[in-house]
């Protein structure tokens, strides 16, 4: 089981099978190219800006909680059906904060929405 944190939401999803979560297509709030995402929630931070000179996704994701969060994960969708992640799960411990850069290369879109996932504890 994990918890997918969205642009506009919070929900647990999960697999009796064990199996990746899904997430919802349209899922979300559009951020237009090039601007930033920046969020508190349920003691998640995540800032994520997208740099156009590079086409590239850098920010950083971080634990306000007092627990550890286990298999913190991002996983981006771009407007023209591209999916980029999810990026490899790290555990964050209360107050730790972890650098986000997932390169676009060269595809071309016009929004995005970005997922947070973790895994239930």
């Amino acid at each position: 089981m994990c918890i997918i944190i969205t642009a506009s939401c919070l929900s647990a999803c999960g697999k009796e099978d064990g199996s990746p979560p899904q997430v919802e297509e349209g899922f979300g709030i559009k951020i237009a190219h090039g601007e930033s995402y920046d969020r508190d929630q349920d003691g998640i931070r995540l800032i994520l800006t997208h740099d156009p000179k590079y086409n590239t996704f850098i920010g950083f994701v971080e634990n306000l909680t007092n627990d550890t969060l286990n298999g913190v994960r991002i996983e981006l969708h771009l407007s023209n059906g591209v999916v980029l992640g999810p990026t490899s799960p790290v555990d964050l411990v209360p107050g730790e904060r972890k650098d986000i850069n997932i390169s676009a290369k060269n595809y071309i879109f016009e929004n995005w929405t970005v997922h947070l996932e973790i895994e239930e504890s």
